[in-house]
C-alpha cells in the first residue's frame, strides 16, 4: 500500500472525523466460537475449484489487479488433480500469505489456528531457584491447589536441585501420576498429580527489580485459559493492578486471531481511544462484486490497565497481531518501544472452510493506525535500537523504572517485500499465525467450469 503523505492531512483528518460519527465502539470479544464443523461436502470437485475462484475473486485484497478468468488457471494447469489446480491458482497471487489447504490438512490447520501448543504435563513453570513462577490454569497443579512461590523440594522422593532434573522427573505418559513436595512459607507440602494433555498458556509473567515483564507468544482463541490470551492477559493485568509500569515482551510472536489482539491493546487504553482502523474486501450480497468497506475499532469502555507506563519490547519476528498491539497503544500514548524494526505485516487473512471443506486463507484486511499511517512492509521503528535480548530487557526495565520517555519514532522508512512461498500441497508448520479471522463458508454463485 502506499503509505498516505502529509499532503492529505487535512483531507484524512476530515474523512476520519466523518468515519468516527459513524463507527460502532470496539466490545472485548465474548469467545463466540466460530462454527467448526466443515460445511456440507459435495459430489463434484470442480465445485470446490469454482469456489475458491470466487472466495479470491470477492474477498482477496489485489483480485482487481491480479485475478484472472477461471478458465486461465483450470487449464493453465495440466494435472488432472482439481486439488492441483486449486493451488496452482492461489500460488499465482503475488500476496504469499493467500493460499489453499486440501481437506485432508483440516483438523491439523483448524487446530493450529485456534488453540495454543498441546502438550503432556502438569502445568508447572520454575525458575533456576526451584520457585514456581507460573501455574497453567485448568492444568494438574491448578486443581491441587498448588501455589505461586512454592519451592519444589523433590519428585517421587528423589530431590530436584536443577530445572533440567525436575523437567526430567515430571516428564513421562498419560495419566502417570507424580508426588510433587513443595515449601510454603514454613510449611512442607505433599500434592498428588496426574500428568495431562494441557493447552499450554500464551501470556506469562515475571518480575524484575519490582516491575512486571508480561510476553505474549501468540494470539489464540483456545489456551490454557479456555477463552484464550486475552482473558490471560487479563488476569494478568489484575493479579498486577499496582503496578505503575509494565514492560510488554512480543519478542518472535507472529500474530494470530485479530479479535485477542484488538481486545489486549483495549484493556491498555482508556474510553473512546481509537484503537486501530480495518480495511476489508467484501462481495456484494447481490452482484457478489468486491467492495470495499473501512471499520474503525473505538474503546467503549476503560480498560483494566488504562493509565499505566508501557514499554514494548519487539524484535524482526514480532509481526502481524502484534504490532496491531504496538501501533494501536503507541499511537495513543507515546509508548516507548525498544529492540529491532519489526516484521513490517499490516495486512490480514480471512480463514474460510471451503465447499470440500478445504481451508482458504485469503488476505481480505490491511490495518493503519488512529492517524491513517501504515506500517505495512515498513515496520514499526524501535525508539531504541538494541539487538541483543538481554541488553533490550534492561534498557526496557530502565525506561519503565523512569517513566518518562515519550515515544517519538515512527515506522521503518524502507519498503521490503514478502517472501513468496512456494507452491506446497501440504502444510509446514509455520510459527507465523500472522492475523486472521476465521470466517464461515459465505454462499457463493456457484458454476462449474466448461
Amino acid at each position: 500500500m502506499i503509505r498516505i503523505e502529509k499532503s492529505f492531512f487535512l483531507f484524512t483528518a476530515l474523512l476520519f472525523l466523518l468515519m468516527l460519527v459513524a463507527c460502532p465502539t470496539y466490545t472485548p470479544i465474548e469467545n463466540d466460537p466460530i462454527q467448526k464443523e466443515p460445511v456440507t461436502k459435495a459430489d463434484s470437485l470442480e465445485y470446490e475449484f469454482d469456489y475458491n475462484y470466487l472466495l479470491l475473486e470477492a474477498y482477496y485484497f489485489y483480485a482487481n489487479q491480479e485475478l484472472q478468468s477461471a478458465e486461465y488457471y483450470y487449464y493453465e494447469t495440466s494435472s488432472p488433480n482439481v486439488f492441483d489446480k486449486i493451488v496452482n491458482m492461489y500460488e499465482q497471487m503475488e500476496d504469499p500469505f493467500t493460499q489453499y489447504f486440501e481437506p485432508e490438512y483440516f483438523d491439523w490447520i483448524y487446530s493450529w489456528l485456534v488453540s495454543s501448543d498441546e502438550s503432556l504435563g502438569l502445568g508447572i513453570e520454575i525458575d533456576s531457584s526451584m520457585i514456581i513462577t507460573q501455574i497453567y490454569e485448568n492444568s494438574p497443579a491448578d486443581k491441587n491447589n498448588m501455589r505461586v512461590g512454592d519451592k519444589i523440594i523433590s519428585v517421587d522422593s528423589t530431590e530436584t536441585n536443577t530445572t533440567s532434573i525436575f523437567e526430567r522427573l515430571i516428564s513421562g505418559k498419560l495419566n502417570e501420576t507424580r508426588v510433587i513436595t513443595t515449601l510454603r512459607d514454613e510449611d512442607t507440602l505433599s500434592f498428588k498429580l496426574q500428568i495431562a494433555s494441557i493447552l499450554s498458556p500464551t501470556v506469562f509473567l515475571s518480575w524484575k527489580d519490582s516491575i512486571p515483564i508480561i510476553k505474549i507468544t501468540e494470539f489464540s482463541d483456545s489456551t490454557a485459559n479456555p477463552k484464550g490470551t486475552s482473558a490471560e492477559f487479563k488476569k494478568i493485568l489484575e493479579d498486577t493492578k499496582t503496578a505503575k509500569a509494565t514492560v510488554i515482551d512480543l519478542r518472535d510472536n507472529s500474530g494470530g486471531a485479530i479479535d485477542h489482539c484488538v481486545d489486549v491493546a483495549a484493556e491498555m487504553l482508556q474510553k473512546n481511544d481509537t484503537l486501530i482502523l480495518e480495511v476489508s474486501k467484501y462481495p456484494d450480497t447481490n452482484s457478489y462484486m468486491q467492495l470495499t468497506d473501512t471499520n474503525i475499532y473505538k474503546n467503549a469502555q476503560d480498560g483494566i490497565g488504562k493509565g499505566r507506563y508501557y514499554v514494548f519490547l519487539q524484535n524482526e519476528k514480532t509481526a502481524s497481531c502484534s504490532e496491531i498491539l504496538i501501533a494501536a497503544v503507541t499511537s495513543n500514548v507515546n509508548a516507548p518501544v525498544v529492540g529491532t524494526l519489526s516484521y513490517g505485516k499490516g495486512i490480514g487473512q480471512y480463514y474460510f472452510i471451503t465447499y470440500l471443506s478445504g481451508i482458504a486463507a485469503i488476505t481480505s484486511l490491511e490495518f493503519l493506525d488512529k492517524n491513517f499511517d501504515s506500517y505495512n512492509h515498513y515496520g514499526i521503528k524501535p525508539d531504541f535500537v538494541i539487538a541483543d535480548s538481554q541488553d533490550a530487557t534492561h534498557k526496557a526495565l530502565t525506561l519503565a523504572k523512569e517513566q518518562s520517555y515519550q515515544r517519538t519514532e515512527g515506522y521503518g522508512n524502507t519498503y521490503h517485500l514478502f517472501t513468496k512461498k512456494q507452491a506446497n500441497t501440504s502444510p509446514q508448520k509455520d510459527t507465523h499465525k500472522g492475523a486472521f479471522k476465521l470466517r464461515k463458508a459465505p454462499t457463493l454463485p456457484l458454476k462449474t467450469i466448461e
